[in-house]
């Protein structure tokens, strides 16, 4: 009887339809953004391509930029999605992995494009920017790019925090640059640690839009608007909560006034504000949330809001178990109450995440969850809380574990 023949990942119809749709996907991003694609250094030789992540649209970025067929790793939520989700499977076969996880499945899908002869790509972030700057690196992309042995192209999309910030549901009016920043030969890196080779790719995928030496401009009347999906840290008042209008973002603690323009800089409409640029704030909310005492808050909430649970897997559609209940942040868990009672004890969670602008996903006893609530929902601060107290337990080693600690500021990555 003969042998049934194993069918690849890799498959002619994928180039077929990058080929299709190559001059649409091309016309459509230079009459929309403006795109600038510079293709120095770049041949038909397999890649494994990293990236900085800024927008939703960087891997039609990169495939513009490298003109081929590209396998993404993809988070599980875009195979939540029904229809849509198998279509893509179809068309592109994206590789899906977990966020916060080390999936031993995604990493042999990984070996077995490689062995067909496919390129592959990363955003090592596993999360697009929230303040401009590349955010934590999670420390296993280095066993990874030592376990595909293939030349690496490190790619930066400049202009995308400006042209669509990870907090705002409108794109702007500007430009995005894409370009090869540099390519590192397997030779380069093959008798590297793990370690070394996480460096290496850190410093390759680092870019800050701040640093751009050319000033550029964002036209929106809303610049501004749904910061508080982010920030929820005041330097006159500390935790607080902020309301945006248009360009403008107050802080609704103190009063403080704060204008974000067109050329992504912040300014003081009353008083007086440090911070002129965004990934400054978002340090500075990083750095006082990882010294603050979490102690007192073990028994009244850090911050309350109102939004609906959901169970969910891979492949499957989320299944809602609660809607409209009172979600509350502690020191060390999360509440949940409406018409179910829920306890998520932070000792219980192996991970939590941000998945688009403001979902919180939870990782808990082998199940994962998902948090939604309104436009103005601030996921973040549910996550930098988790990860600080993580970090606190037994002197950062479970930061350790999944990321870099940089002074217990983790929260994102793969």
């Amino acid at each position: 009887m003969a042998k049934k023949k194993s069918k690849t990942w890799v498959k002619l119809r994928h180039k077929v339809v990058t080929f299709l749709l190559y001059p649409w996907f091309f016309l459509y991003f230079k009459i929309r953004f403006g795109i600038k694609l510079v293709r120095k250094n770049i041949d038909k030789r397999q890649y494994f391509i990293v990236s900085n992540h800024q927008t939703p649209f960087d891997q039609f970025f990169i495939s513009l930029l490298v003109k081929r067929t590209v396998y993404y790793v993809a988070s599980e939520d875009l195979y939540q999605k029904g229809f849509i989700s198998k279509l893509l499977n179809f068309l592109v076969a994206p590789i899906p992995i977990k966020k916060n996880s080390t999936e031993v499945k995604a990493v042999m899908t990984m070996l077995r494009v490689k062995k067909e002869g496919g390129t592959l790509a990363i955003f090592p972030e596993g999360n697009r920017t929230y303040s401009g700057k590349t955010e934590s690196i999670k420390h296993s992309i280095g066993a990874l790019v030592k376990a595909l042995r293939l030349p690496v192209m490190a790619i930066t999309i400049d202009g995308g925090f400006g042209l669509r910030p990870r907090f705002s549901p409108k794109s702007r009016k500007g430009k995005v640059g894409v370009y090869v920043k540099k390519i590192i030969e397997y030779d380069e890196y093959k008798d590297f640690t793990d370690e070394e080779c996480y460096q290496m790719i850190k410093e390759a995928v680092y870019h800050n839009d701040y640093d751009s030496v050319s000033p550029r401009v964002f036209k929106s009347k809303r610049s501004a608007e749904y910061i508080e999906r982010c920030m929820y840290v005041c330097p006159k008042c500390g935790i607080t909560e902020f309301y945006s209008e248009g360009d403008k973002v107050k802080c609704l603690k103190c009063g403080a006034v704060i204008k974000y323009d067109e050329h992504l800089a912040l300014s003081p409409v009353n008083g007086d504000f440090p911070f002129t640029r965004m990934c400054d704030w978002y340090d500075y909310q990083e750095d006082f949330i990882s010294n603050l005492d979490l102690t007192p808050y073990f028994s009244s909430p850090i911050r309350s809001d109102r939004g609906d649970l959901l169970k969910t897997d891979l492949y499957k559609k989320p299944v809602t178990l609660c809607k409209n209940a009172q979600i509350s942040l502690y020191g060390n868990r999360y509440e949940i109450h409406g018409d179910i009672e829920k306890v998520f004890d932070f000792d219980d969670i192996s991970a939590v995440t941000v998945q688009n602008s403001n979902t919180l996903i939870i990782f808990y006893k082998q199940n994962s969850y998902q948090i939604r609530s309104h436009k103005r929902f601030n996921a973040v601060a549910f996550a930098n809380i988790f990860y600080h107290y993580k970090n606190n337990l037994e002197g950062g080693k479970y930061a350790k574990l999944i990321g870099e600690r940089r002074t217990g500021r983790e929260f994102l990555g793969l």
